[in-house]
């Protein structure tokens, strides 16, 4: 049972010696700065204590892929409780609890809207979907660390052009149809 957080700059490789009833948290995760004003993002907390006594990263069963494969020969459909990865042409299929989500997700959330926006998301228009206060920038981080967790592949799998406000997946992806119908 999970008793209290340790808060860490990186909490990777950080905090070996912490309790095991302690969760280790990532400071980058949880704060970020606007205005001079540094801001605590309080539903990332509740996130991630609902899933039970597991870190997330410790529930992501990762993907193999091949050595120098990189983002663009990647294809991942979201269904409806599963995603489908295609690496190489070799289809692997991980639960969303496999694939690190927790329920609620703010993470899963954000890919069900790439997947649905074909992988070109505007950031205006995201930030207008979600009604709490944690920013794009902050939840779109939080999507791309999973993603590598997931499938490990050299390189950020989601861009942003600042200009543009626009963030663009650097693979394929798309809503996966349980029907068969298009």
């Amino acid at each position: 049972l999970t008793s209290g957080a340790v808060l860490l700059p990186r909490a990777e490789g950080g905090g070996a010696d912490a309790p095991a009833q302690l969760r280790l948290v990532d400071l980058r995760a949880m704060t970020g700065v606007a205005g001079g004003r540094m801001s605590v993002d309080l539903e990332y907390l509740e996130d991630l204590f609902a899933g039970g006594t597991e870190s997330a990263s410790s529930r992501v069963r990762s993907i193999p892929v091949p050595p120098g494969t990189s983002w663009d020969e990647i294809t991942l459909l979201v269904f409806d409780v599963h995603l489908q990865v295609t690496v190489s042409g070799l289809q692997t299929e991980r639960s969303f609890e496999e694939a690190g989500f927790s329920d609620p997700d703010q993470r899963l959330q954000l890919l069900k809207l790439l997947a649905g926006a074909r992988g070109i998301l505007d950031a205006q228009r995201a930030a207008a979907v979600f009604k709490d206060k944690t920013q794009i920038k902050k939840r779109m981080s939080r999507l791309r660390q999973l993603l590598q967790e997931l499938i490990a592949v050299d390189g950020d799998p989601i861009e942003h052009n600042k200009k543009a406000e626009v963030y663009t997946c650097r693979f394929q992806i798309q809503v996966g149809c349980g029907s068969g119908f298009p």
